[in-house]
């Protein structure tokens, strides 16, 4: 009997975490597997406003995806997906068509404008690392201006939105640039488990930073001068952030505009070989967080994918998505933050301190066991552009 050949589609958070942990079992010679990507690089996206600011921030952004691969025994294939074809069992590329016995879909998501006219032409986003580094370069070409009337809007208080609004300040003085923050709910980080007191720092963060937080804000459309709100309204910016959500990508083979639905154990409908995860999946499940979209979910849920896949293949007990957060950690700037871990709350040069903590503790975990060539490479200052 053949050994199955799993096929991991996506080389970010959740896919990696997926391969590493079948890695015992491909190393064991129950599978093979391969990686797909279209980018030959997995990106630290938890800093992508870092680059989104600073156009050269580089160091440990992005980690080579092969030698991931290959410290796990799988193949990397770089290849850009242009459908799936589930009833076959095939997933077709530009560069050629790929087979597979398990598939696992951690491909994530893409901006979500929300039919927002004017959105998608006139604003810059963070999805990627080439749409971060197109940030970074308009920023710098305006700090360059020498301009002292700049103004930048941001379109979304949540996470990332909050983060950007703290970078660009710690790059622009207030006295050359203003920025402020538009958000459509009527809170401050609606969706976070972050309490009143965290919340009430983080106001008060902005004020002294002088950002302006524009909460209530519905946004009917941006232009090259700005943002047009509910009633008229036409905040004027020379740059658009917009961090207002994600959605799945889209892909032929897969129901257009429609959520990719998986049950509570990753398992896509009618295709229980086909595990689903992250961004890209949307998991038929009661509990609060199960599809809260973060890094750390997406680590959790490849772990769990790669678990099942092997218990179903195992003829073993399914576990069904139980994820709770253990916290959740917004930087501001570089030796700032807010945020709750484990519970408690942390503010100010602590809540800064445990993120890059954090950071960290991920990239050793994820690089554990590779050579000292490779981690020198990885660690080597770019050369200056």
């Amino acid at each position: 009997m053949a050994t199955p050949h799993v096929l991991i589609l996506g080389g970010g958070y959740g896919g990696l975490a997926c391969l590493r942990a079948l890695s015992r079992h491909l190393h064991g010679g129950e599978y093979t597997a391969a990686l797909l990507d279209a980018t030959p690089h997995h990106t630290i996206k938890t800093r992508f406003h870092e680059r989104a600011v600073w156009e050269r921030r580089e160091l440990l952004l992005r980690v080579p995806l092969p030698p991931l691969a290959r410290a796990a025994g799988a193949t990397f294939v770089q290849d850009r997906i242009t459908a799936l074809n589930l009833k076959d069992r095939r997933v077709e590329g530009k560069n050629g068509s790929h087979p597979y016995d398990r598939l696992v879909l951690a491909l994530g998501g893409n901006i979500a404008y929300f039919d927002v006219p004017g959105a998608a032409e006139h604003t810059v986003s963070l999805q990627t690392y080439e749409d971060a580094s197109a940030c970074g370069r308009r920023l710098a070409a305006l700090d360059a201006s020498g301009r002292s009337d700049l103004r930048v809007a941001v379109c979304g208080a949540g996470v990332e939105g909050l983060e950007v609004a703290a970078m660009v300040r710690q790059r622009l003085p207030a006295r050359r640039c203003e920025v402020v923050v538009l958000e459509r709910s009527t809170e401050v980080l609606a969706r976070s488990l972050c309490r009143p007191a965290q919340r009430e720092y983080l106001r008060d963060y902005l004020r002294r930073r002088e950002i302006e937080l524009r909460l209530g804000a519905t946004i009917q459309g941006v232009t090259e001068q700005g943002v047009t709100l509910d009633g008229g309204e036409m905040v004027g910016a020379d740059l658009v952030y917009w961090c207002a959500g994600v959605r799945r990508v889209d892909l032929p083979g897969t129901a257009a505009g429609e959520p990719f639905r998986v049950n509570p154990y990753l398992q896509a409908e009618e295709h229980p070989e086909v595990f689903a995860l992250g961004d890209f999946a949307t998991v038929q499940s009661d509990q609060e967080f199960a599809n809260l979209a973060s890094a750390q979910r997406a680590v959790y849920l490849g772990t769990l994918a790669a678990r099942n896949l092997w218990n179903y293949d195992h003829l073993r007990l399914l576990r069904p998505v139980r994820y709770r957060p253990i916290g959740e950690l917004i930087g501001l700037g570089d030796l700032d933050g807010v945020g709750i871990v484990y519970g408690v709350g942390v503010t100010g040069k602590t809540a800064g301190a445990l993120k890059k903590a954090n950071e960290v503790k991920y990239l050793a975990e994820l690089c554990g066991g590779l050579p000292g060539s490779f981690l020198r490479r990885l660690t080597a200052r770019p050369p200056a552009s």
